[in-house]
């Protein structure tokens, strides 16, 4: 039989994405996959509540990121090639990190950003000049959902 540290973790784990995704798709946001994305990763970094300065950290690594691979996006325009080399150059070095370090947070949440940014500015062109803006704002709700979280189930992850 499971305790309770483990069972209330496993309600965090499912029920909060699911009610965000639930909710974001209600309400018509755009992307709505990125906050329950956002909420898995925020649960699965920390038994507890995360720090409000490493939150901060990642609103800007994801936007920094988001921002960067957008501007090379804007900048090739038409040349797919040059984007992809560019990209493969960006994965490259955060797996180079990973391979380093494979507990490190910053070339994790690169590799997730950046492989997702990719995708989207491929394939709609016209969020391109907000993406980061989107990025940053479903980062943010999504901290938000994980205080829920904790505040329902406060027991720490075993």
């Amino acid at each position: 039989m499971m305790n309770k540290a483990w069972w209330q973790c496993s309600l965090r784990l499912g029920v909060i994405p699911m009610a965000a995704l639930a909710v974001t798709l209600a309400t018509g946001q755009a992307l709505p996959f990125l906050i329950p994305m956002f909420i898995v990763i925020m649960l699965m970094l920390s038994p507890t509540r995360l720090p409000l300065m490493m939150v901060v950290r990642m609103l800007a690594l994801i936007v920094g990121c988001t921002a960067l691979i957008c501007f090379l996006a804007h900048v090739v325009g038409t040349n797919p090639v040059a984007f992809w080399l560019a990209m493969a150059a960006v994965v490259v070095l955060a797996f180079a990190r990973l391979g380093k370090n494979p507990d490190d947070l910053p070339g994790l949440l690169v590799l997730i950003v950046s492989s997702m940014t990719m995708v989207l500015v491929q394939s709609q062109p016209s969020l391109v000049l907000a993406l980061p803006v989107l990025m940053g704002k479903a980062f943010l709700i999504a901290y938000l959902w994980c205080l829920l979280a904790f505040a329902i189930w406060p027991r720490s992850s075993p």
